[in-house]
């Protein structure tokens, strides 16, 4: 008796094994439900034999048959898979998506990058080759040229043994709709709307970066190290910006150059001048 037992056992739980393997895999829903339809289909062939064996007539034979078939469609409809209906609602799917506003810049002057002034054909300055920051006029949809545009240029370096400022850069005054290399040398530009102008930083002259003021006169050196250049460009009518950029200036050239981006924008002079 106690063998049996273990052996019903041992038969109990290997079957619950199966099971459990079964269902870890997902086919033990699907077994039972093969099975449940087996059923069904017995079910109703046992009836419907029984009702001919009776001998029946045939409105009872047929009567038979229908209640084998509707026992057979309830347990097909008992072992339907149940379908998930539910829909997991996120806590946020209430809420309207979140949507990303991207501002428009601020209309007037904005740079636009750190060039050599060969991309622009612009001559070389007292025999060494310029590096201009390009600024454009964004306000293109009313078209409004930004008139006297100047610029002030600060330098120093991370040591603190060298400063210079020049009051009034110098522009390379481009030609709208003329030749590669065509203007000319200026103080002051117009940018006329959806253009550009070159303000020069420096030039480089052999080993040699140079600062120039008034275009021929040396206003300070940059040599080795880390610098940076404080750039504010202003305009009578539409609005200017300040930016800093960064560069490091080693024997092999220069490296990690970046723009730190613009400080704040620059009123036109002619509001700054009916405040006062």
């Amino acid at each position: 008796m106690r063998k049996s037992f273990k052996v019903l056992w041992s038969r109990y739980k290997n079957a619950a094994a199966v099971r459990g393997l079964l269902q870890w895999i997902g086919l033990w829903n699907t077994l039972v439900g093969w099975g449940r339809t087996l059923l069904a289909f017995l079910s109703a062939t046992l009836l419907s034999l029984w009702a001919r064996f009776k001998g029946l007539a045939a409105p009872l034979s047929i009567l038979f048959l229908l209640v084998a078939w509707a026992v057979m469609l309830y347990i097909l409809g008992k072992i339907k898979p149940r379908l998930d209906t539910s829909i997991e609602v996120s806590p946020t799917q209430s809420e309207p998506p979140a949507v990303e506003y991207i501002e428009d810049p601020p209309r007037g002057l904005h740079y636009v990058g750190w060039f050599s002034g060969s991309t622009f054909g612009i001559p070389r300055m007292d025999g060494g080759t310029c590096s201009v920051l390009e600024v454009t006029n964004n306000v293109v949809d009313i078209p409004v040229f930004a008139k006297d545009a100047t610029a002030r240029i600060e330098y120093w370096n991370a040591a603190g043994t060298k400063r210079f400022v020049v009051p009034v850069a110098t522009w390379w005054c481009m030609i709208p709709g003329r030749a590669r290399g065509s203007g000319g040398w200026r103080y002051t530009v117009d940018v006329e709307a959806g253009t550009s102008q070159c303000l020069v930083l420096f030039a480089s002259k052999g080993n040699q970066n140079i600062v120039y003021r008034d275009n021929t006169i040396p206003a300070g050196v940059i040599d080795y190290g880390k610098w940076a250049i404080l750039i504010q460009v202003s305009s009578e009518n539409l609005e200017g910006f300040e930016i800093t950029l960064s560069f490091t200036i080693t024997r092999s050239g220069m490296q990690d150059i970046a723009f730190d981006g613009v400080h704040r924008r620059i009123p036109p002079r002619s509001r700054a001048a009916s405040k006062s």
